[in-house]
């Protein structure tokens, strides 16, 4: 037996810390509020950080044009009567919350609280809250209304909360202002009250939802008409890896003919719901809007009331994992109609699937290929609760294979197919269905009703589809492809297909790197206990039988068992025997004979024989004289 030796390697970690003390010193204001806030002043370091603690500092840095950044040391609430000017920014700024709130009080939602006064700056808020439940109120003119040209807004890691004057950008529709979301961020816009309340984004020539970023919208506003107001040229980019989730109640998703576009692997959900000032629903409200879905993009549209108007878009589908429409009203998910172009060039087929009130699923539009058109109405079969856009499940290739050796039985299978699918697979040593033709729906359902259990791999790389198989057993695979989103109501699979493969046959015994030993002090019976297992390694059962014993000592005399001993003579009689979980086995040293006694695969439970010598001996005690014999072992299959 090889002995393993373990080292532990111990690390220690010696953190030293350093403690930094700062005095600060407060200035008595002996009950004077006219002074109370002189007892911290604006820090302004010489690269322009002004660090403000309450609404006169933070003013008064929004005025000062040699402040770019502003940092928030505690939450702020900002009486917009405090203001200093009109809250206009001639330079690019920078107001960072460092995780605190902003919040104004208003007199009016109208004006801007603060506003641009220079092409070609960049506004950046990040890392803050702005508004609160305490002080929800706002302008409809946003956070910082946009009104020279050239001007990119930044917003990074915001909380948006107003319901009154609920609009946090707004353009004046000036050419190159572009407005980018990183990070996360989310806005709550209106309670369901009346109030002041416009578009989530109002005439930016760009908006770019970052990679990878993360960003919700809850609007429920009295005023305004969509999500989006555009302005001509105006691009919505919805960039790679990114996630917007807008649920809203306005009457439309786009307005004015902005281009939607939909990048590499990013998702859009939009859902309509029924707040205050509820119109029927629609993605857009100009003819020929855009909207481009990129490869394995998603796009959700989610209804709880109303159908959502389709018309006027025109849908380019470069290869999208999923366009899925949903009404939980149990109404028709989706009205009107609107042109698909399927611009991708992939060979997978893409289907239509709708799901009816009482969830049945049928097939609105099948064998849909790349670069073509059509048209996406009731027709189609789209006036079910529920559709989806999405490839055709299909399978390329398949292959399986055995894999054998010691101690290991195993099938194999590698199934090519389309993107964003699962296999399933069942193996059994037996067929699945009646009859000869495995694509009627009598033989598909027997696969899917059968007890074989079911096994779901991903992707078209290797995969162990069983183990501890039987060698020369003929095995029944049958696997068919799935997608593997999920759409609530919705099967999307191929067919079964069935392979049979007999698996490769494997012999090997393993018998232990030692001496079979036996020690025997005085004359008469013995039958010694062993430890000495023989196991099969192999997939099949075989027969082990002792052929011959070959006796290299000459000192003691070997005689059949039974015999009587020659007076005068040392002598003795062996028996090698063997004995697993169900039967037992004798061969004689002398005369091995034919017995054969049975071994199962590895996987089975009389896996392995376990041999021990017993015998008779002469006498007499003259000391020890060692015996060595060889004994051969033979393996045969069983029949």
């Amino acid at each position: 037996m090889n002995k393993y030796s373990y080292k532990l390697l111990t690390l220690i970690i010696v953190c030293i810390g350093s403690t930094l003390i700062m005095n600060k010193t407060i200035l008595a204001d002996n009950n004077n509020t006219s002074t109370s806030v002189t007892t911290e002043s604006t820090q302004l370091n010489d690269s322009g950080v002004a660090t403000v603690h309450n609404d006169i500092e933070y003013w008064e840095a929004i005025a000062d044009q040699a402040v770019s950044k502003i940092v928030l040391a505690n939450d702020i609430v900002a009486q917009e009567s405090n203001r200093i000017g009109s809250g206009n920014i001639q330079r690019s700024l920078t107001i960072d919350g460092e995780g605190h709130n902003l919040s104004y009080l208003m007199t009016s939602y109208d004006p801007p609280v603060l506003y641009t006064d220079a092409n070609g700056i960049s506004i950046n808020i990040e890392n803050i809250s702005i508004g609160s439940a305490n002080n929800p109120g706002n302008t409809w003119y946003g956070i910082v209304r946009v009104v020279n040209s050239n001007v990119t807004m930044n917003v990074l890691n915001v909380n948006y909360y107003a319901t009154y004057g609920a609009q946090p950008f707004y353009a004046n529709g000036n050419s190159e202002t572009v407005l980018n979301f990183y990070g996360k961020n989310s806005f709550k816009l209106g309670n369901g009250s009346a109030n002041y309340g416009g578009e989530f984004v109002e005439r930016f020539q760009t908006v770019n939802f970052k990679s990878e970023s993360s960003t919700s919208v809850d609007q429920n506003t009295s005023d305004a008409s969509a999500v989006f107001w555009g302005i001509s040229g105006t691009n919505i980019n919805v960039e790679a890896n990114a996630n917007l989730s807008i649920r809203s109640n306005k009457q439309n998703l786009l307005y004015n003919r902005p281009t939607l576009n939909i990048l590499d692997n990013a998702t859009l959900t939009y859902e309509s719901y029924k707040g205050m000032s509820y119109a029927t629903p629609n993605l857009a409200s100009s003819s020929n809007t855009v909207i481009n879905a990129s490869p394995n993009s998603v796009v959700n549209l989610i209804s709880n009331d109303y159908s959502i108007g389709l018309s006027n878009i025109i849908l380019n589908a470069n290869g999208p994992k999923s366009i899925y429409a949903l009404n939980n009203n149990g109404i028709a998910a989706t009205s009107g109609s609107m042109t698909v172009n399927r611009t991708d060039s992939s060979k997978y087929p893409y289907t239509l699937q709708s799901l009816s009130s009482t969830n049945i699923q049928t097939t609105g539009k099948d064998n849909i290929l790349s670069n073509t058109s059509f048209t996406l109405n009731s027709s189609t079969g789209i006036n079910g609760k529920a559709w989806v856009y999405t490839t055709t499940p299909t399978i390329d290739s398949a292959s399986f294979d055995s894999q054998v050796g010691s101690k290991i039985s195993n099938l194999t299978g590698t199934i090519i197919g389309s993107q964003n699918t699962v296999r399933n697979i069942k193996v059994s040593s037996s067929k699945l269905y009646t009859g000869s033709d495995i694509t009627t729906d009598t033989a598909q359902s027997q696969i899917d009703k059968s007890t074989i259990s079911t096994q779901t791999i991903s992707g078209n790389d290797l995969a162990i589809i069983g183990s501890n198989i039987s060698g020369g057993q003929l095995q029944y695979i049958y696997y068919n492809i799935q997608d593997s989103n999920k759409y609530p109501g919705f099967v999307l699979k191929s067919k079964w297909v069935e392979a049979q493969k007999i698996q490769t046959s494997y012999k090997e015994i393993t018998i232990p790197d030692k001496n079979i030993t036996f020690d025997q002090p005085i004359p008469g019976l013995f039958n010694d206990v062993s430890d000495y297992k023989v196991y099969n390694s192999g997939n099949v059962p075989v027969n082990l039988s002792v052929t011959s014993i070959t006796n290299s000592n000459t000192n003691v005399g070997l005689v059949e068992t039974g015999s009587i001993f020659n007076t005068g003579k040392q002598e003795v009689s062996l028996k090698i025997n063997g004995s697993s979980s169900i039967s037992s086995k004798s061969w004689d040293f002398k005369n091995p004979g034919t017995e054969k006694i049975e071994v199962d695969p590895y996987y089975t439970v009389n896996n392995n024989v376990t041999f021990n010598i017993g015998g008779n001996y002469s006498g007499p005690l003259i000391g020890q004289l060692p015996l060595l014999y060889k004994i051969n072992i033979s393996i045969s299959e069983t029949n």
